[in-house]
């Protein structure tokens, strides 16, 4: 764009800038500014060079940021984190001067390499929960923690450093609520947690998801949740469970990793470690804490088999009931049952002969006498309400003062007394 061209014109390589720095290449292009390589021409020193040229510095957001990112540097002095030499300022440009890391992006090392050995992985993971749980524990939390983000200086099978870099969207806990505003995304898509997304309040454990992010990435050559459209990245991130990050390497993976990724992941952050020092202590080799368990390595055992076997529970005998019984037993049902007691073959045992006989009857008679005494109840309950009105022994049922429709009970009791 025309922006873009006017900038590279004025920040030209050879072009002395703040009094004694020149520039050298351009490293690398954001939202918040361009990196330039440059070289202090005063101690000889090559630095990184960040600027945010005036077109950008006219948004008081931007400029905000801009400022919020030298403090956040100027007060972090670790280890993990670049440090920063200067912050100031040349016409309407504003400079942060940094310490010039000669390293490789960990996204670019993931290009390069497809997967990360494991202990490679483990070291990178450790050092950027380092950085985070320093910055955590002054109220600073990145917001945009990713591979691009992460610089490796040296060879991680040996002599190394690594360092968590971009702090330009790095939120105090209790900062200015202007620049996060309600219905603005800071972040990258493919690294922001659930709650991030949502636009939750967030804290220090938002950070430690897009660190579980990174790992699972490290681990796999690919983001866990990926896909074309923005929206539907987002949506992953809020409702797909984690894969299997053993499945998807393809390899076998230290229990320890594949706990930490899945730990780091979890939707709810206060299910995550409590803070990047807790998740260090969880990592093997540590002892700080135990190492959490994780759902889909957990193999159910079975049931020890013993030789003795329960008691089953007294149950009713069961009553043989005849195809469709009459309601109430008459004369004939029972002197046909008479009669084929009577010729009954000799060869069958007696005894089952009167068994089949008397409990067809004895179960017909407690069924008929059930039913009347049901009956009779229903209709005695029914006059004294006044839901039933008995006119020449016809029952009729009544409906309420409010125009109901008929009682069903009601209704029910006047067809059986028809």
């Amino acid at each position: 764009t025309g922006g873009e061209r006017s900038e590279e014109a004025r920040f030209r390589p050879g072009q002395v800038i703040l009094g004694h720095y020149t520039v050298g290449r351009q490293l690398g292009r954001g939202g918040m500014g361009t990196v330039y390589l440059a070289k202090d021409d005063v101690s000889g020193q090559e630095v990184a060079v960040k600027a945010l040229p005036a077109a950008l510095a006219r948004e008081r957001d931007i400029r905000e940021r801009f400022v919020q990112e030298a403090r956040a540097l100027a007060a972090m002095d670790h280890p993990n984190i670049v440090p920063l030499v200067t912050f100031a300022q040349e016409g309407d440009d504003r400079f942060l001067v940094m310490k010039y890391i000669a390293g490789e992006s960990l996204d670019a090392r993931i290009r390069r390499l497809g997967v990360l050995p494991p202990e490679h992985a483990r070291k990178v993971l450790r050092a950027v929960l380092s950085a985070l749980g320093f910055a955590h524990a002054r109220g600073v939390i990145h917001r945009d923690v990713k591979p691009s983000n992460v610089i490796i200086e040296g060879d991680l099978a040996g002599e190394h450093r690594v360092f968590l870099v971009d702090w330009g969207i790095a939120k105090k806990e209790s900062g200015d609520q202007r620049l996060t505003q309600t219905g603005m995304l800071m972040g990258t898509p493919q690294y922001m947690s659930p709650e991030q997304i949502s636009g939750h309040a967030i804290d220090g454990r938002s950070d430690l998801y897009a660190a579980g992010l990174i790992l699972f990435e490290m681990l796999t050559g690919r983001p866990p949740f990926d896909a074309q459209k923005t929206f539907t990245v987002l949506r992953m991130h809020v409702e797909d469970p984690v894969p299997d990050v053993r499945a998807a390497r393809g390899t076998p993976l230290p229990d320890d990793l594949v706990a930490m990724t899945q730990l780091l992941l979890r939707k709810d952050p206060t299910e995550r470690p409590d803070d990047a020092t807790a998740a260090i202590g969880m990592l093997a080799g540590t002892g700080a804490l135990p190492l959490p368990r994780v759902t889909p390595r957990v193999t159910p055992r079975e049931t020890p088999r013993t030789t003795s076997v329960p008691a089953p529970e007294p149950t009713a005998a069961p009553v043989a009931m005849p195809t469709d019984p009459p309601l109430v037993p008459t004369l004939a049902s029972s002197a046909a049952a008479a009669a084929a007691q009577s010729t009954a073959d000799p060869l069958d045992d007696p005894s089952m002969d009167e068994i089949r006989a008397v409990r067809p009857k004895r179960a017909a008679l407690w069924l008929a006498t059930l039913t009347v005494a049901g009956t009779v109840a229903a209709v005695a309950w029914g006059v004294q309400s006044g839901r039933i009105e008995l006119s020449g022994g016809d029952a009729t049922a009544s409906t309420d003062a409010g125009g109901d429709a008929p009682d069903t009970d009601a209704a029910t009791i006047s067809m059986l007394l028809a």
